[in-house]
């Protein structure tokens, strides 16, 4: 007897391609923005209310504390990204693992909340179709011994 192997209906390689190019994506952007704005930086301290009610008072904003300003929120919506990412990796490895254990359902709950969708969606994409395109074993495709059917005429 001779069986055929049949090509799955889905492309398998293209979420896992996107997830890495995601990646590749996260990385040239970070390496950018360290170029460009330099790395991440805290402030040397806390700005005084007469300073910040003069700066709002006043027509002009300061160019240098508000690029300062911006790079480092650029700089934190990046790490949020790249947190998504290495959390989202991370835990569909410790559901694989677990095999649907109640820690890992209330982690993925708490992952929702705080990741990114964009980045939720992309590793479960990648993930879901590989399960998805897994092959019918030919057991699991026999009909059960002993059932019967009853075809209308």
């Amino acid at each position: 007897m001779m069986t055929q192997h049949h090509q799955p209906l889905v492309d398998t390689d293209r979420p896992r391609a996107r997830l890495i190019a995601f990646g590749g994506l996260l990385l040239i952007a970070g390496l950018g923005l360290a170029a460009a704005g330099g790395p991440p930086r805290l402030p040397s301290g806390l700005p005084r209310w007469g300073e910040v009610l003069a700066i709002l008072a006043g027509s002009t904003l300061p160019v240098e504390p508000l690029a300062l300003l911006l790079v480092d929120l650029a700089w934190l919506v990046w790490a949020w990204i790249v947190g998504s990412l290495v959390l989202e990796l991370v835990l569909v490895l410790a559901e694989a693992l677990a095999h649907g254990a109640a820690w890992v359902r209330s982690l993925r709950q708490l992952a929702d909340r705080l990741s990114v969708p964009l980045v939720r969606r992309a590793v479960a994409a990648a993930f879901a179709v590989q399960i998805l395109s897994r092959g019918v074993s030919v057991a699991s495709a026999e009909p059960l011994g002993g059932v019967q059917h009853r075809w209308a005429n």
